[in-house]
């Protein structure tokens, strides 16, 4: 087999699509036990989680493995601490001198 240049997705956006898939069906399971009053909650949390614990630490960790840091201690960070972590991340980062990549 030859290698044609395409790859696998991602796990990260599998990941992501089964935790939407998830809370689409939560949301839309309480919009019709509630009537819709908490759909507006729930929604702004899927956003929030996707934004914050999925996305950022995607990103921390596709930096961190480019420049060639510990990516998983760095993802850990970001997403257990997601408002707080790719800040360090980025602080330590411009600190340390990382962005100097030979090639």
């Amino acid at each position: 087999m030859s290698d044609s240049g395409t790859r696998t997705r991602a796990p990260i956006l599998i990941f992501a699509a089964l935790i939407f898939a998830v809370f689409g069906l939560l949301a839309a399971m309480w919009a019709s036990v509630r009537g819709g009053d908490f759909l507006p909650y729930i929604l702004g949390f899927v956003v929030y989680f996707l934004a914050f614990h999925i996305y950022l630490p995607y990103r921390v960790h596709k930096d961190a493995t480019f420049k060639g840091r510990n990516a998983t201690f760095w993802a850990a960070v970001a997403f257990f601490v997601p408002l707080l972590g790719p800040v360090l991340y980025f602080v330590i980062g411009g600190l340390t001198g990382g962005d100097d990549v030979a090639g």
